[in-house]
């Protein structure tokens, strides 16, 4: 085998080996909107009805986009109060993380600034809501 040739043999290898080694293309939102676009409307209120029931993030977000109402950003204040400042007996890790998720599914799914800001302010005031025994 001459030189050119084995050259050759190892340049082809390493292309086979650089078309193997990439990763499959990820999935985006422009996949899953144009999955969306061709659903029937029966088909989208099926799938909305699917996500509203997998967890309790969705049917949050969705009662506060869909069927708003003052009692909302209550749950909402609930639910930041608890990750930053759990029941002391039950022993759970303080979480600002969680905490942060939940503002930011509230901004997300309302839109509401003024709400947002109230939600960040009750990070600083929720041990002067709670009374301990």
């Amino acid at each position: 085998m001459s030189v050119a040739a084995a050259a050759q043999t190892v340049e082809d290898r390493v292309r086979e080996v650089d078309v193997v080694a990439q990763p499959p293309k990820r999935k985006g939102w422009a996949d899953v909107k144009a999955r969306l676009e061709s659903f029937d409307r029966k088909g989208l209120v099926s799938l909305i009805g699917d996500l509203y029931g997998a967890n309790a993030a969705n049917r949050r977000f969705l009662h506060s986009r869909l069927a708003p109402s003052s009692d909302s950003i209550e749950e909402y204040h609930r639910l930041v109060a608890d990750a930053i400042y759990p029941d002391p007996l039950s022993r759970p890790q303080i979480s600002v993380r969680d905490a942060g998720a939940v503002i930011v599914e509230y901004k997300r799914s309302t839109g509401d600034a003024a709400g947002t800001i109230d939600l960040m302010y009750s990070t600083m005031t929720a041990p002067a809501s709670r009374t301990l025994i």
